[in-house]
């Protein structure tokens, strides 16, 4: 009668009989909370850089973001539009820019196509401008006096609509808490990192299967 002792690698059998190491099998759904956390984290500091790098790029050139909510510049730029702008002295207003300028009168600025430029008599900071929008008839019904302006550099259109709705309250409350639900999921303790503390699975414990003279085996762990 003889008593076998076999030394096998710590292994954790799944449901098709296949077998893989206890350690990887634990500490797989950790690595994988780890990079959903990693990719998260990088996607806020990517998005806070361009915050951060678009309000410097504002601030020192001058450049700013319009939407048309009208479709007065169709179908060059039609409603939904989004639109950069850099100011500009009015000294170097052309005809043919698409400028917006303050419309006396009204809340919001006018974005048009420049038809004429004059100078002001008097004064040199001023001009006197013609607007068209590209969907209308005619030239706008006031000439506008003006001391600075806004050029369209480039346009893209649909994307204005899209900044719109994302700047809604709603739809920024929901985005808000979806990040942070995220974010919490991502550090929240797994239930399988608590398994990891049972002496047979901790790291570096070696299974031993004791077969005794009857043929029972028994796992024991060192």
């Amino acid at each position: 009668m003889t008593t076998s002792v076999d030394m096998v690698r710590d292994v954790h059998s799944n449901e098709s009989g296949r077998t893989a190491p206890v350690e990887e099998t634990i500490e797989a759904p950790l690595r994988r909370r780890a990079r959903v956390r990693d990719v998260l984290l990088a996607l806020a500091g990517i998005a806070g850089a361009l915050a951060i790098i678009w309000l410097i790029v504002s601030l020192v050139f001058g450049y700013s973001i319009i939407v048309f909510k009208t479709g007065s510049m169709a179908p060059t730029m039609p409603t939904g539009a989004l639109a950069v702008e850099h100011s500009i002295p009015v000294g170097d207003i052309r005809a043919g820019d698409v400028v917006t300028v303050p419309d006396p009168g009204h809340d919001l600025p006018v974005t048009h196509r420049v038809v004429r430029v004059s100078p002001v008599a008097g004064d040199a900071n001023a001009r006197m401008i013609v607007l068209k929008g590209d969907a209308n008839a005619t030239d706008d019904e006031n000439p506008y006096r003006v001391t600075t302006a806004h050029i369209v550099l480039w346009s893209v259109p649909v994307v204005g609509i899209v900044l719109v709705a994302l700047r809604q309250p709603v739809v920024i409350g929901f985005f808000t808490l979806l990040v942070a639900v995220l974010i919490v999921w991502s550090f929240w303790p797994s239930g399988d990192a608590t398994s990891t503390a049972h002496p047979r699975y901790r790291r570096g414990a070696s299974l031993h299967r004791m077969t005794d003279p009857e043929g029972n085996s028994n796992d024991i762990t060192d």
